[in-house]
């Protein structure tokens, strides 16, 4: 089952001057249920209870206001931490289901070595991932990501207390000849382009930013 949700975003950013070259852009969020099918996911289907997965797609808009030109792509995910302490699952399997998230638990969460957590070792109930944000080249440094960030904040914040990505160049990803250095200080422009939209960035040698809702 998907179920799908437009919005006009430049619309609602007018302040931002988000897409110089074109009047509007549509950003389209998705969510299939259950995130239990996704065929990254390894361990047992237990915990998917209680991760929801949403996929964004953003297109320029047509002068008539229809979808033309797809420009970019983003994923996040809604980690409900609450309601799995009230059901006595064990948290720290919601972050160890899937390759690179057990790091941001270890970040939120790293005092809580046992299985006997208390409610106070939960500053944040709800946490909210942000896996993948690309925009095409030709159309960066428009505001765009920022919009991507201000739209899903807008929409999902009743539903998580703090959003956390690890910045990558995805555009330098899989190329084996790229320097480390080179890879670095893209990572560098990544996280003072995301602290330049409201994150913080807490974590150097990580490189994680968060945004606290």
């Amino acid at each position: 089952m998907t179920q799908s949700n437009k919005t006009h975003a430049c619309k609602d950013y007018e302040h931002d001057n988000a897409f110089k070259n074109h009047e509007n852009v549509i950003i389209e969020i998705t969510t299939s249920f259950p995130v239990s099918h996704h065929p990254d996911i390894m361990n047992n289907l237990e915990e998917h209870a209680y991760i929801d997965e949403y996929k964004g797609v953003i297109y320029t808009e047509d002068e008539y206001g229809f979808k033309a030109d797809k420009i970019g792509k983003f994923k996040f995910r809604l980690f409900n931490v609450a309601s799995a302490h009230e059901d006595d699952f064990y948290v720290k399997d919601l972050f160890d289901s899937r390759r690179g998230d057990y790091e941001f638990y270890t970040y939120l969460y790293e005092d809580s070595d046992s299985d006997d957590f208390s409610k106070s070792q939960f500053e944040y109930d709800s946490v909210c991932i942000l896996d993948r944000l690309n925009i095409k080249k030709q159309f960066r440094k428009n505001g765009i990501s920022k919009l991507i960030i201000e739209e899903v904040i807008r929409r999902f914040s009743r539903s998580f207390d703090i959003m956390l990505t690890k910045p990558y160049p995805l555009n330098l990803s899989g190329k084996g000849a790229t320097h480390e250095d080179e890879i670095n200080k893209a990572i560098s422009k990544l996280i003072k382009l995301y602290c330049s939209m409201g994150a913080v960035h807490v974590k150097p040698l990580d490189s994680i930013v968060i945004w606290v809702i």
